[in-house]
């Protein structure tokens, strides 16, 4: 179904399976038809709550099977819906509720078991933006969170796109591994809806747990998993501890990060055949934007990670810090522009303005400037890093992204993080925090790591932890204080 919109092949569904199951979760379990009726029932007590299409609605829902009503709902409706974990801090959630305008936010406690009640919407102080599927608030530079709308025309031209990519299906059973505030979750929810299948939800102490998840995983027999790579690692030392596998899974989709090699030979050691496929992307292309799939015996370098080329219907460009195209085999920035693309930030000329930006031979087409550095060679994209991650030590400049890849390829570390901190003179040095894959003192882990790398990229300290800390999203969390579990 590739040129329709995503709710009308979940409705196509309805009619055709009303009975097959949509969605399975703590708090129910529900098939097509009685979503579909549930679904309509929340869009009409919202047209009864005085919302109009195009006005925006805050979901502070718990992960289960009213998230999949509201959202479908709001799709029904035609009601952009922000995400509002309840996991995310309430200081954030406040000023996403805030900066997004809501005419009303629906949680937990205006559900009567399944069923909606919705209160009366608050007068608009911001106009509709019809059209819209969600908005996602993702992290700004200047720490005040950008909305990023997301159309239905744009979700529309991913599964088109995609549609040729994959063969899901009404067999498969699909896991909502991720927050809604993540839009990975986007990609979980309508790739099982639109194709007929199941959408399998974990409760969020579940998700907490590598062990438990991977018991889960294996009970609800989960054909397709959409994955974080530093999540993945978590899962992937389970299963390993636990000798056992995910049969079941046929499709390992990863994306949000860089591909980790050694979870994937891992993984692979454990007998899994599933296909493997890395795709990048960003809020602001729709959730994916490239797509490589490994051959059965593939194992690419851990950096540059490829990613393949872009979706059917992304054009590209490889430009420098003048938007001048670099020479094949060059690292610079990558362009993107096609359906999939924002046309701006939510009520932000200025922020839209910086990253929309026009090429002297495309005329009035704009072009979105990711802030992600690649190399494209014989017509594949690899992946360098965020611009933002290069970093200047003693007249070199490093990009944490590589020093951290080339501590994995060691195969000393399950997973890394390098950051840059200040010692006690004001001297600037390279701090890695990784997670040991067996007792190693800090010489041997500089040892390992001085073969692979310069002496300017080795890390100067060591800091061994039996975590590293993740964000709400599942992304490893890189910040300075990031809160990374200690070795006992």
């Amino acid at each position: 179904m590739p040129d329709r919109a995503p709710i009308a092949c979940f409705e196509e569904q309805a009619r055709r399976h009303p009975r097959r199951i949509a969605v399975r979760a703590a708090d129910g379990a529900l098939s097509y038809g009685e979503l579909d009726t549930l679904a309509g029932g929340f869009a009409a007590a919202a047209a009864a709550a005085g919302l109009r299409p195009g006005e925006r609605v805050g979901l502070r829902l718990t992960r289960g099977a009213r998230l999949a009503v509201a959202v479908l709902g709001c799709a029904k409706a035609g009601l952009p819906y922000v995400p509002l974990d309840p996991a995310y801090p309430s200081e954030r959630t406040a000023l996403v509720a805030d900066r997004a305008a809501l005419a009303l936010t629906v949680g937990d406690e205006d559900f009567d078991g399944l069923a909606v009640r919705l209160p009366a919407a608050v007068p608009a102080v911001r106009p509709p933006t019809p059209g819209v599927a969600y908005v996602i608030f993702t992290s700004g530079s200047t720490g005040v969170p950008k909305g990023v709308p997301v159309t239905v025309a744009s979700l529309s031209a991913l599964f088109a796109a995609t549609d040729r990519l994959f063969d899901f299906g009404p067999d498969d059973v699909w896991a909502l591994m991720h927050s809604h505030n993540f839009d990975f979750s986007v990609w979980e929810m309508w790739g099982a809806w639109r194709s007929g299948g199941e959408l399998a939800v974990p409760d969020q102490p579940t998700l907490r747990s590598p062990d438990r998840t991977a018991q889960w995983l294996a009970d609800a027999a989960v054909t397709v998993l959409n994955q974080v790579p530093t999540v993945f690692g978590y899962l992937v030392q389970a299963l390993a501890e636990r000798s056992s596998a995910l049969p079941a899974v046929r499709h390992l989709v990863f994306g949000g990060e860089e591909l980790s090699v050694p979870a994937v030979r891992r993984w692979r050691a454990l007998g899994h055949r599933a296909a493997v496929t890395n795709m990048y992307g960003i809020t602001e292309s729709t959730v994916h934007a490239t797509f490589r799939r490994l051959a059965p015996d593939e194992l690419p370098p851990d950096h540059p990670t490829p990613i393949g080329r872009p979706l059917p219907g992304l054009a590209h460009r490889v430009v420098d810090d003048a938007l001048r195209p670099v020479r094949a085999g060059h690292g610079g920035q990558l362009l993107l522009s096609g359906g999939q693309v924002l046309t701006g930030y939510l009520w932000d000329e200025e922020r839209s303005a910086e990253r929309l930006v026009r090429l002297p031979d495309t005329g009035e087409q704009r072009w979105y400037a990711t802030g992600d550095l690649v190399v494209e060679e014989a017509g594949e994209l690899h992946y360098l890093g965020r611009a933002d991650r290069q970093v200047q030590l003693r007249g070199y400049r490093i990009e944490l992204g590589e020093v951290e890849a080339a501590l994995l390829r060691t195969g000393a570390v399950h997973a890394a993080t390098v950051s840059v901190a200040s010692t006690p003179r004001g001297d600037r040095q390279l701090v890695a925090h990784v997670v040991p894959a067996a007792p190693a003192t800090t010489a041997d882990l500089r040892r390992a790591v001085a073969a692979l790398l310069p002496e300017h990229m080795v890390p100067s300290r060591f800091v061994q932890v039996e975590e590293l800390a993740v964000t709400a999203s599942g992304k490893l969390d890189r910040s300075p204080t990031a809160a990374h579990r200690p070795l006992p």
